[in-house]
């Protein structure tokens, strides 16, 4: 078989729709939060994020997700781990991400229930959804949390910063 002849892998992006999500980090914990729906998520645990919308960056989709589920403007970090496929057509992608100056506390807006700040060595107690499982590993092995990359623009942080609040309904 020559080298014309192999068969290419598709990339990541030409197959999948990417999810992205927020590790969003206060001192040495994580924000973690619990889905409500759908059904057969409802309990799990996840970072909050969702699906990068056309023309938008990975930071930008993580920005604006964080302001419609958690009512929060954040400023994007490093990434964290590989992508982690979700199912056939859904890729996780999570960075993390630090609350600016001045938020409130996060509340569940959208798909959760409730939200709560984890210490890293407890991160593993929670019921996670399965492709989150290895980004909680990842975070475990990662030096202080509060002094990590903000702005490493190799992983398509950026150090993006948010834009104007979202209105709270």
């Amino acid at each position: 078989m020559t080298e014309r002849d192999r068969p290419t892998l598709p990339d990541v992006s030409e197959t999948s729709v990417i999810v992205v999500g927020a590790a969003i980090v206060r001192d040495d914990t994580v924000l973690c939060a619990r889905r409500s729906a759908p059904p057969r998520l409802a309990g799990k645990w996840e970072f909050p994020g969702g699906k990068v919308e056309a023309g938008e960056s990975d930071a930008e989709a993580v920005v604006r997700e964080c302001r419609e589920e958690l009512g929060v403007e954040v400023t994007v970090g490093a990434r964290v781990g590989a992508d982690a496929r979700i199912d056939d057509r859904l890729t996780l992608r999570v960075f993390l991400a630090y609350l600016e100056p001045g938020q409130p506390e996060p509340s569940p807006l959208e798909d959760h229930d409730r939200l709560a700040w984890v210490r890293r060595g407890e991160l593993l107690d929670l019921d996670w959804l399965s492709p989150d499982v290895p980004i909680v590993g990842e975070l475990g092995l990662m030096p202080a949390l509060n002094t990590a990359s903000r702005s490493d623009s190799s992983t398509g942080g950026g150090g993006r910063r948010a834009g104007k609040p979202c209105r709270r309904l």
